[in-house]
Parts: C-alpha cells; structure tokens; sequence
C-alpha cells in the first residue's frame, strides 16, 4: 500500500523579509543586464544606473547579506561559501540578459531607474514597490520553494 500525501507543497518557503531580499538582488541584477542591452540601442542608461546604485546602496547590501545568511541556513556553511549566491546570481543575468531590446522600452526602463533611485519619503518606498511589480516571484522562490500543486 503507497503512501499519498495528502497536503499540498507549500509555496511560500521562504519568509517575507528574504522574498524581499531576493526581489531587490534580482531587480538590482535586472537593471543591469538591462543597461547593457540598451547601450548596444542608443539608449545610455548608465547615469541613472548609477544614481540608483548610490542612493539604493545600503538597501543592496541589505538584500545581499540577507541572502547570504539565508544560503548559509539554508544548505550549510560549507556549501554557502562554495557560490550559491553567485551562482543565482548568474542565473538572473542570464534570464534577464537575452531580453528583447528596443528603443521605447529602454527609456521606460531609463525611467523606472530614475523613480527607483527616490528614497523612501514618507511611507512609500518606490524601490520595494518597483521591485515587487518587476520581480513578484524571484528567481531564488522559483528554484528552491516548489510551486503549490493544484
């Protein structure tokens, strides 16, 4: 006689604060392929790029040390400093680097890193928003949280 498991996989295997981290590790990745794409166009992004990257600093560390305690609880420390978060890393760029490029949607995406560069004021924080809109299930939830079953 099998054994049938009787409840679904859960989806949500990651918490909140480390779904976020992911969210802004990925868009911060995003916008970079982005960026290249766009140049090989006409469309020079870096400036912007740059803005977003000095005034979102800290959230990006932030997102990055979260992640990396996260592959250290996650499958041991021996295995955590072997690459994980480099080699999701990879992964993002290379799901993000082949995209279609064309001239309007890179100034849209000129524009949506002029918006995330603003800084939390007051209670909207444009970044966790633009991030989440762009990002709504990261990449590190689709390789490691199976998809719930219908």
């Amino acid at each position: 006689m099998a054994l049938v498991a009787t409840q679904p996989v859960q989806a949500a295997c990651i918490d909140e604060p480390v779904r976020m981290a992911a969210r802004l590790h990925e868009f911060e990745i995003m916008m970079q392929s982005i960026m290249l794409r766009c140049s090989k166009v006409g469309v020079a992004m870096q400036d912007h790029f740059g803005q977003l990257e000095a005034a979102q600093r800290a959230r990006f560390d932030e997102a990055t040390g979260l992640l990396k305690h996260y592959f250290t609880d996650k499958l041991g420390v021996q295995v955590a400093h072997k690459g994980s978060l480099d080699l999701l890393s990879t992964i993002i760029a290379n799901k993000y680097g082949g995209g279609n490029t064309n001239l309007v949607g890179c100034r849209q995406f000129d524009f949506v890193l002029t918006k995330a560069s603003i800084k939390a004021a007051g209670k909207i924080d444009m970044l966790s928003v633009i991030a989440t809109g762009l990002v709504a299930r990261p990449t590190l939830e689709e390789r490691f949280c199976p998809a719930e079953k219908p």
